[in-house]
């Protein structure tokens, strides 16, 4: 593939699902919207000092009345500045930052506890945490292929692990891995990048089959302009923060339960994806008693 030639809305198009497709918040994920209500909610997210878990998903849960947001990362200043955003759309919602690697197990539980401690439980993961610092697996240093694995399938495995165990087995709760395109659709040069999204997007099925109590999904969040996209890739980037964050908001809702354990994009209509909800759903396939989706949908 020759990325150069591409035109500009090629991973807006490619692996489309809905003929009518977005690249900026519309009417039917406007977090003000009752249907999308999250009050009472208490929502953890990862990677939260910068991108879209700094300037997308606190702010449209904020929006939609969350009593209370975790924000997680590595980068103590940058949680703070996400925190000042986030009161800024809605003073009333109680922000807690937890400065901390999501590989560390230890920390992820000390996290889990505060959680339990402030908020009895959590209500919805948005596991958002990633990094690019691999390439082609044939030639890319061996330390940065394995730290995205180490990131974006440990650490969700870490923090989806004690996010359930809090949860228990009667509480609803919602997971949201955020994804990429690469995990379906190869492009030679983000490889290990790729690898990892799609192990990390495969996990929604089994968290699905295994916990009734639970919506799973994987969410591509659209191509946006954050420190992670490279050169190369900087003309595709015109998706906005709102356009992931207000899909988010709708896959933890009640209108979207029909997408568990499936993979998304944030370009894809919602109204479109509930017009074909029997559609979506007959694709399930029963396999070693677990319904599996095929990967697209």
């Amino acid at each position: 593939m020759d990325i150069n030639s591409l035109p500009d809305d090629y991973f807006l198009t490619a692996g489309a699902f809905t003929k009518k497709l977005y690249r900026d918040q519309y009417p039917a994920i406007d977090p003000t919207l009752p249907s999308l209500s999250q009050q009472g909610k208490v929502v953890v997210i990862t990677g939260a000092s910068s991108g879209l878990g700094a300037h997308g998903f606190p702010i449209s849960f904020a929006k939609a009345g969350a009593k209370s947001i975790w924000l997680v990362a590595r980068d103590k200043g940058g949680l703070e500045a996400t925190k000042q955003r986030v009161l800024a759309v809605n003073p009333s919602v109680k922000v807690q930052i937890e400065s901390l690697d999501v590989t560390n197990e230890a920390g992820v539980a000390r996290l889990f506890d505060k959680i339990e401690a402030e908020d009895e439980k959590a209500d919805v993961l948005i596991n958002n945490a990633g990094l690019s610092r691999g390439g082609p697996i044939t030639s890319a240093g061996i330390e940065g292929i394995w730290q995205e694995f180490e990131v974006m399938v440990k650490g969700t495995f870490i923090t989806t692990q004690y996010f359930t165990k809090l949860l228990g087995h009667m509480a609803r709760g919602h997971i949201i891995n955020i994804s990429s395109i690469t995990a379906v659709l190869a492009m030679p040069g983000t490889d290990s990048y790729a690898l990892a999204k799609m192990v990390q997007s495969a996990m929604q099925r089994y968290i699905a089959g295994l916990n009734p109590n639970i919506v799973a999904t994987s969410l591509h969040p659209g191509t946006v302009l954050t420190g992670i996209v490279p050169e190369f890739f900087l003309r595709f980037s015109k998706d906005s923060f709102e356009l992931a964050a207000g899909t988010a908001l709708w896959l933890a809702s009640e209108g979207a339960q029909f997408m568990n354990g499936r993979y998304m994009s944030a370009n894809w209509s919602v109204e479109e994806m509930v017009e074909r909800r029997e559609e979506i759903v007959e694709h399930d396939l029963l396999k070693f008693g677990l319904k599996v989706a095929p990967y697209a949908v």
